[in-house]
């Protein structure tokens, strides 16, 4: 099976389920304004996709309205999270194989013979995780963005947990990384790839946000 063939049947597959459990999540999410400004700014905050795509402190910037306090994508972002979390905990299976895993394996073997690895820390194969790794950074988003709108960064660079720290930790090593010309190189190589998956990821998060926008007022309880 192509890359491409294998992101779309996970992506239909991921927003399929997600679907299930969005009436669950109050309407009132600002999804269909902010779901897509949510989805690129999802995107930008991997430093391996945003190293095609632009810097996430320049988007934050430009599209401020949306992120502050109260702004459109944080309600999506928080309405989201708690989509996924749902989802998580729906779909978990201890003996889910890898082969949902499939894309990203492929591309983690071929950036960790540079010495990158974009998954940080994350070694889980199951669907289910993939879901609550979602859930925790769209909750992170929620809660940090509003006052990198404002210009501090402060909050975003600041762990609340062990995993936070290993994500922050690992983002700016992978930045650094990328500073290095050897590295940059070989980086560059993989530049469609890297991009199928950034696309499979800003899908993800616009299906879903799509689905929780149109979800309808009798549906919530």
């Amino acid at each position: 099976m192509k890359m491409s063939a294998a992101a779309s049947c996970l992506l239909i597959f991921l927003v399929a389920t997600v679907s299930c459990t969005l009436a669950q999540v109050n309407t009132d999410n600002g999804c269909r304004t902010g779901g897509k400004v949510l989805a690129k700014a999802y995107v930008l905050m991997n430093p391996m996709y945003a190293y095609f795509y632009g810097d996430l402190e320049s988007y934050i910037e430009e599209n401020s309205e949306h992120f502050r306090p109260g702004g459109d994508s944080i309600r999506c972002a928080k309405a989201l999270s708690k989509a996924f979390a749902n989802t998580a905990f729906a779909v978990f299976d201890p003996n889910e194989m890898k082969e949902q895993q499939a894309m990203r394996d492929q591309l983690n073997a071929q950036l960790g013979s540079v010495g990158l690895s974009p998954e940080y820390g994350n070694t889980s194969p199951t669907l289910s995780s993939q879901y609550y790794n979602v859930s925790l950074l769209l909750a992170r988003m929620a809660r940090t963005l509003p006052a990198a709108s404002q210009g501090d960064y402060e909050p975003l660079n600041t762990p609340m947990d062990d995993t936070e720290a290993m994500q922050i930790w690992a983002a700016n090593t992978l930045k650094a990384l990328l500073q290095d010309p050897t590295v940059q190189w070989a980086f560059r190589q993989q530049e469609e790839l890297v991009r199928e998956v950034a696309k499979a990821d800003y899908s993800t998060i616009v299906m879903a946000a799509k689905q929780l926008a149109d979800s309808p007022p009798s549906a919530v309880k």
